[in-house]
């Protein structure tokens, strides 16, 4: 038997959205453009600081981590001055945050011990 061709064969497409897998010929402009990797330091240092500030509520030891955050931020700062990579919003916020965080254990370490220096003095 001679060969036949399927069913549609030649046919022009049928009309609709134009499928997925339509591309653009070779050299035409668009797509996607490489940008530089944000710093992972810069990303540390924000999770550090918002780790300690959130849970330092919870118990004393995570409050270590808002000022490691900040330091970790300004060497990010300065490895994005360096390296020219992105994250510098994130640095900033790591470091903000991180000595914000710090400020407020140490407000709280002087409460706690000018509460209990008056409540030592007292008698009953």
């Amino acid at each position: 038997p001679p060969y036949a061709p399927p069913p549609g064969y030649g046919a022009p497409p049928p009309p609709g959205p134009p499928s997925a897998t339509v591309y653009a010929p070779p050299g035409t402009p668009g797509g996607y453009m490489a940008t530089n990797p944000t710093n992972n330091m810069a990303i540390t240092s924000l999770v550090l600081s918002i780790v300690g500030v959130a849970t330092a509520p919870l118990c004393y030891l995570p409050i270590l981590l808002a000022p490691v955050g900040a330091i970790i931020g300004h060497m990010a700062l300065n490895r994005i001055k360096t390296s020219g990579q992105e994250g510098r919003g994130l640095a900033l916020a790591g470091i903000i945050i991180g000595w914000f965080g710090t400020l407020l254990a140490v407000g709280v370490v002087i409460l706690i011990i000018v509460l209990v220096a008056a409540g030592s003095g007292s008698t009953t």
